[in-house]
């Protein structure tokens, strides 16, 4: 009976998960677009670009695409499956990563070790749960894994294996270090003549790449050349004072438990398990994206571990409880979990009720620029510009998008972010590049937000003619435009909020408003939000996120911050 109760708990988890990641995509305006459009430029022209194609501030500045791989195969699934297709491709590919793991835990442990393990690991996986070129180092990382566990407790030619899988993964996903890391760390754990070849292979492996030393060494040299701090780098300290994250606090219990076990169980734990939970930790703590790596890492160390403290629960159970009150209690513990699964499960139904699809918020902005038949060139931000790659190559191309590697990092520096904090070195650059439409997304949290819009509300050289939940889009004043200026302005007076339950929107425009100091207008998007919440939970919401004013360039989550 205990037997079937655990396995019912299973299913829920991977169901739970399975929902997690099927939600519509909301990646588009982020990195997604920008993949598919490079995917599409490599399949179509036969080549994969060495340099920054898709911006005219430096087009020929060199780009190493460590992900070109996984960028044509986005693009051939999409235009097999539609994005609906891909979606459904990326969820099935994290699940039998995260399946693969877990039966192999289960088999080295036991069904309850695994359930506690995998409750964790679902709810941390989400952490990452949109469509990236990650999803294939996931299933690449729990192959290595998995293998070199086999080898370690008995030989196996599978080890062999890992040399072209780590030639795959060089040119699917710049995590493919990781191969190296947990090759180095079964060597130093258990060193054995086979292990030294194939490590040795694996990374002559990673030459195979379009860019040969460079492109293998790119993964150490990289963040050198990041002029512009991104959430996904940040480390979980600085996140967890800037965002109330539940996946945070649940990560560092993780850890601490991980860690616990593992003091429990130092007699009949091995050496790896030890590496690999430091090492992969340690890698988390770092850089929050790093989260599915201390998932999928972590699993079999921390479920071997758990044996001894179960076994001791066990022990301690058949001492004090009779049969007669264990039974009870554990109908009433798998009850309370079977609540708390299936309130989880329904409360991803909430959050997107949707179902699978895709979600732009950028689109609209987007479709107007093309309505209009809007020209370049074209001043945006660093939150929109890989959005603005994808909707408007090769006919326009972006001041900046989302790859800071792509650009001189003293562009960043001296350029870039100087340019939004000081307005006359924005009418300088405004000299230099003659803008003729400034394309912005406003939902964003850099410390220069508030007095770069205002400033540019105030310029006289623009007209705002377009605004959203999500963009603004502001015209050059010139006889050319002259028309387009008269028809479509837009100023604090005329503006009006659109119709809308969706809370999400209100709390974007709420915000933006605030930015600029249009109170009249700020007043009638709470008066919207209180009367679609009465319960003020959106509006909570709005000011959990207005407090947490910090000095990174990071996208706010929403959701998650009300519960």
């Amino acid at each position: 009976m205990h037997k079937i109760l655990l396995i019912i708990c299973g299913v829920l988890i991977s169901l739970y998960l399975w929902i997690g990641l099927l939600h519509p995509l909301t990646a588009m305006d982020q990195d997604l677009g920008r993949h598919l459009l490079l995917g599409k430029i490599i399949v179509q022209t036969h080549t994969i670009p060495h340099t920054n194609l898709l911006s005219y501030t430096y087009p020929t500045y060199p780009f190493i695409n460590s992900h070109w791989l996984s960028e044509v195969i986005f693009y051939e699934i999409s235009q097999l499956a539609g994005l609906p297709g891909l979606l459904v491709f990326s969820t099935t590919i994290v699940m039998a990563s995260f399946l693969l793991i877990f039966f192999f835990a289960v088999k080295r442990s036991s069904l309850l070790a695994g359930v506690l393990v995998a409750s964790i690991a679902a709810f941390l996986l989400l952490e990452r749960g949109d469509v990236r070129p990650e999803i294939f180092s996931f299933l690449l990382m729990t192959l290595f894994i998995t293998i070199l566990y086999r080898y370690q407790e008995k030989p196996t030619k599978l080890l062999f294996l890992l040399i072209p899988l780590e030639m795959l993964w060089v040119n699917l996903h710049i995590y493919f270090f990781v191969g190296i890391v947990l090759l180095v760390l079964f060597l130093l754990a258990k060193p054995s003549k086979s292990l030294v070849i194939v490590t040795c292979l694996a990374v002559l492996a990673t030459l195979v790449n379009p860019n040969g030393l460079t492109g293998a060494l790119f993964p150490i040299t990289v963040l050198d050349n990041y002029g512009m701090p991104v959430m996904e780098n940040q480390n979980i300290f600085l996140l967890q004072m800037l965002y109330q994250q539940a996946r945070i606090l649940l990560f560092e219990i993780a850890f601490s438990l991980c860690f616990m076990s593992l003091l429990l169980s130092r007699l009949t734990t091995k050496r790896i398990d030890w590496f690999v939970c430091i090492a992969f930790t340690l890698a988390a703590i770092i850089h929050i994206r790093n989260l599915p790596l201390f998932v999928f890492a972590t699993f079999l160390p921390f479920t071997k571990s758990l044996i001894i403290p179960l076994a001791k629960i066990t022990s301690l159970r058949k001492k004090y409880l009779t049969p007669k009150i264990f039974t009870i209690l554990t109908f009433y513990a798998f009850g309370l979990t079977l609540l708390v699964l299936l309130t989880a499960i329904m409360r991803l139904f909430t959050m997107h009720p949707g179902g699978i699809g895709f979600r732009e918020s950028g689109k609209q902005a987007a479709d107007f620029f093309r309505q209009q038949h809007l020209t370049g060139p074209i001043y945006n931000n660093f939150d929109i510009g890989s959005y603005l790659d994808y909707r408007l190559y090769p006919q326009e191309k972006v001041f900046v998008d989302g790859r800071p590697e792509a650009y001189p990092k003293d562009f960043f520096q001296t350029v870039y972010i100087p340019m939004q904090e000081n307005p006359a070195l924005f009418a300088k650059g405004d000299r230099q590049y003659h803008f003729n439409i400034l394309f912005i997304s406003h939902w964003d949290q850099t410390p220069w937000r508030n007095n770069f819009l205002r400033s540019l509300l105030d310029n006289k050289d623009y007209a705002l003619i377009y605004l959203d939940d999500f963009v603004v889009i502001f015209v050059k004043r010139t006889p050319t435009n002259k028309a387009i200026v008269e028809r479509f302005a837009v100023t604090e007076t005329t503006f009006q909020i659109p119709k809308t339950t969706d809370k999400e929107a209100l709390i974007h425009y709420l915000y933006f408003f605030d930015k600029v100091g249009w109170k009249e207008q700020g007043a009638l998007a709470k008066q919207a939000l209180v009367r679609i919440d009465p319960n003020a939970c959106a509006l909570n919401q709005y000011q959990t996120l207005l407090h947490n004013v910090h000095r990174f360039s990071l996208k706010p989550i929403a959701s998650g911050i009300c519960f």
